[in-house]
């Protein structure tokens, strides 16, 4: 029995909030290396683009955790978005985030939740962490997304959780790991703007429960 909508057994990659064509995201929570012009914008889809595609092989699977583009609905929007989705490697499976008004028509699974089992550990994966305090920006979430998110989950879910959301707003909540809340956060700005490995969440997993043992 599971609380997410799939189980998932071999996945190599999860990154979340890629952001593509999003203008204000620059200012908001990118780093300098991108300015907010539209040179800057295209550098930022361009890396993005072109990071994954490194890192990522034609065999691999990647979880994408929410977040994908920057497109309102309509035809137009549709076919940009199915450009890029379908310019990335790997099998791709879409967690829908709260942004995405337009998600690609060639992805083969779109979902809102999922479980990871990975080595000995299983991963709860959405783009809510689940457990935002309300007095944060950013603390609640979508009707329905709160449908859909298992009730009580940081309670319920014995483990780990990866999601995304945050961005790099609140690290001291939501870092790249936080044992005490036992989240990974894979928001590009914190995986150096490429996809996250399984072995390397497994390996944040690992070491900071020695840290809290310690």
């Amino acid at each position: 029995m599971t609380l997410a909508d799939i189980v998932l057994t071999d996945v190599d990659f999860v990154v979340s909030d890629l952001g593509f064509n999003h203008a204000n995201i620059i200012d908001y929570c990118r780093d300098e290396r991108f300015e907010t012009t539209q040179a800057g914008l295209d550098d930022m889809n361009w890396a993005l683009l072109a990071n994954w595609n490194r890192r990522v092989d034609a065999e691999d699977t990647v979880v994408f955790v929410g977040d994908f583009a920057w497109f309102m609905e309509g035809a137009a929007a549709q076919r940009k978005v199915d450009n890029l989705w379908d310019t990335l490697n790997g099998e791709k499976v879409f967690v829908r985030g709260d942004h995405d008004h337009v998600y690609p028509s060639s992805a083969d699974r779109v979902v809102y939740t999922a479980e990871i089992r990975h080595g000995d550990r299983a991963f709860f994966v959405s783009h809510f962490p689940g457990d935002t305090p309300s007095s944060l920006p950013g603390g609640g979430m979508p009707e329905a997304f709160a449908e859909r998110m298992p009730e009580n989950l940081a309670d319920r879910w014995n483990g780990w959780r990866i999601h995304g959301h945050h961005h790099n707003n609140w690290p001291e909540h939501y870092p790249l790991a936080n044992p005490g809340r036992r989240t990974v956060n894979c928001s590009v700005e914190l995986t150096g703007y490429e996809p996250l490995s399984m072995a390397q969440v497994e390996r944040l997993a690992a070491r900071d429960e020695w840290r809290a043992m310690r």
